[in-house]
């Protein structure tokens, strides 16, 4: 028990220290937030009508907590690999599966909590958090496949943020056909327009 409390401890200073990881793990998701309260209402308001798609844009930034989470737990675990701390687990009374199984769990905790309560500090979509529940579930299991994914393929962290693009832009190639879709709606009803106009 003391073990798994000074890991999380070491944990916390790590990511504190990591400017990265510090920006990645508290002020983006503070961003995010600002975002979906803020300036997606504003725009919505003054620019162009979005809330037709409030639903659509909840669920890509909702991604984002799993992916941010799961770069959060592959480079903690590979700066300990690359310092060679995980030998130290040979002497520590801890295995490496129950220091794994502890890694995932508590960045796991971190992202739940994030995507649990975001419906209600985004205000883009109107749902009850028991019913969000399995949704919040499912986004978090997310993270420490994508973790995992990222340590086995690559050898270090610039291959992980290659890695991190890369699957990053795999996930969100569904908005590419609604955004053609959009955009030709909107160029078939200014042609449209433009027609009746001369007529």
């Amino acid at each position: 028990m003391v073990s798994i409390a000074q890991l999380m401890v070491n944990d916390i200073r790590n990511i504190i220290r990591d400017r990265i990881l510090l920006y990645s793990a508290f002020v983006f998701p503070i961003v995010l937030v600002i975002l979906c309260r803020l300036i997606i209402p504003w725009i919505s308001d003054t620019v162009y009508d979005l809330t037709r798609y409030y639903s659509l844009l909840f669920m890509m930034f909702a991604i984002f907590f799993p992916m941010i989470f799961g770069f959060i737990i592959a480079f903690l675990i590979m700066d300990e690999r690359d310092e060679n701390l995980l030998t130290v687990l040979r002497v520590m009374p801890i295995s490496r599966t129950s220091y794994l199984l502890y890694r995932i769990l508590f960045i796991m905790c971190l992202c739940f909590v994030f995507v649990f309560f975001f419906p209600l500090l985004s205000g883009l979509i109107d749902i009850s958090l028991f019913d969000f529940l399995p949704i919040a579930l499912l986004f978090t299991l997310f993270a420490p496949v994508l973790a995992l994914i990222v340590n086995n393929l690559a050898n270090n962290k610039i291959q992980a943020f290659a890695i991190f693009k890369m699957l990053g832009s795999v996930f969100f190639l569904p908005l590419f056909p609604f955004l053609s879709l959009r955009i030709g709606n909107t160029s078939l009803a200014s042609s449209q327009t433009s027609g009746h106009l001369m007529h």
